[in-house]
Formats: C-alpha cells, structure tokens, sequence
C-alpha cells in the first residue's frame, strides 16, 4: 500500500517563499493585496484627485525601483488604498525572490521591546532583518507615541 503525498496548500506555497526570501509578510494578503485588486479610490476628503496624481505615483514607484530616490511615503487619509498598493509592492518584490519585512510600526516597536529584553542576539537579528531586506514597509508610521528610545530603534 502507497502513503500518498501530503497535500500541499497555497498557503503552504506562500509560508515556503516569505521564508525563502526572509521575508515578513501577512500570509492573508497575498490573494487579497495585489495591483489586480487594488482600486484607486480617486479622493482625499472631498478632494478629486485627478489622473495626474495617479501618473505621479507610479513616477515615484519608477523612481525607487530603478533606485533614483531611496524611499517612497505614502500619505494620506485613511481608506485610500495606502496599505493595499504597498503590500501589493512587497508581494511584487518577494515573487522576485527579494526580502520584503512588513510591519505596522506599533507591532514592530513591540518585537523591538520584548527582544531587547530577552536575548539580545534575537534584537540584533530583528535589527538587522530589518535594515538588511530589499523593501521595508512600516505602515501606520508617526500614529504610534514616539519615545526617544522608539525614535532612536526607529533612525
């Protein structure tokens, strides 16, 4: 009698690539958080915004990816797709085979704390996971109370 092969899943598929790349990433985003999903909501408020915003987005997505500019931030009011299209990015970026950490910066102030009073080599990894990947993507950054020492693991 023949065992069969253990099912494998897509999210199985996804685990296996996110630790390929040493990447970090919410497992539940990658069906869900791409640019074939992702709907410009076209306002701000009650402002329009008009195509030439949209042109001058992906000018900036341009700009970083060909490494003309070191950073992208995205700004504005909650709802307009800012967590959507840079998830989208950072699963764009892994399917590359490049390293990609997500974190919502509360979440990552919190790993920062609890490792810096654990074992240390478990911080300097979290640190150096973090300046070392390809694309780092802190969401939600300057809603958080900044401390000076959140500052200073944040610089």
């Amino acid at each position: 009698m023949q065992e069969e092969a253990p099912m494998i899943t897509a999210h199985d598929q996804v685990r296996e690539l996110l630790k390929n790349t040493g990447s970090v990433l919410p497992i539940s985003s990658f069906t869900s958080k791409n640019f074939n999903t992702w709907k410009w909501k076209g306002k701000v408020g009650e402002k329009e915004l008009v195509p030439d915003d949209l042109l001058e987005l992906w000018k900036a997505f341009g700009k970083w990816e060909r490494m003309e500019i070191p950073f992208l931030y995205l700004y504005g009011v909650s709802g307009v797709g800012k967590t959507h299209v840079a998830l989208a990015f950072g699963w764009q970026r892994i399917s590359g085979g490049h390293s990609v950490q997500y974190w919502q910066v509360e979440g990552l102030l919190d790993a920062l704390r609890e490792k810096f009073d654990g074992e240390m080599s478990e911080f300097h990894q979290l640190i150096n996971s973090t300046k070392n990947c390809h694309l780092l993507i802190l969401d939600d950054l300057g809603s958080q109370k900044i401390t000076p020492w959140a500052l200073a693991k944040l610089d």
